[in-house]
């Protein structure tokens, strides 16, 4: 997402596009990397005739925490520089390789 040349051709013949990236697996810097994947992809959503965006962000005080700054930075820019843009908020999605289910392995094997 944050090489906009390997985006070119992805938007093609689609009609409705689920963004669902987050980039803080990589550690520190996520902010600005989720911040170009977003305006990258917006962009070319506009560009190559997607009609709707469809953004799972984070449910919070997005004053609380980085990660639910980006979160709302991300459906700002969607919104701003792509198509219409439906923007979902959930507090946590727990999945077996998420990181928020490997937080709470971690905590009930610590904390039991």
């Amino acid at each position: 997402m944050t090489d906009p040349a390997s985006l070119e051709g992805a938007g093609s013949e689609i009609d409705v596009a689920y963004f669902l990236i987050h980039a803080m697996a990589g550690g520190s810097g996520f902010q600005e990397r989720e911040r170009q994947g977003a305006l990258n992809f917006a962009r070319m959503a506009k560009r190559e005739g997607i009609q709707r965006v469809v953004y799972l962000g984070g449910l919070g005080d997005e004053s609380v925490s980085k990660h639910l700054q980006s979160r709302d930075q991300t459906a700002r820019l969607l919104a701003r520089e792509g198509p219409q843009l439906t923007y979902f908020r959930a507090a946590m999605v727990v999945g077996a390789e998420s990181e928020s289910y490997r937080i709470l392995r971690y905590l009930v094997r610590r904390l039991r």
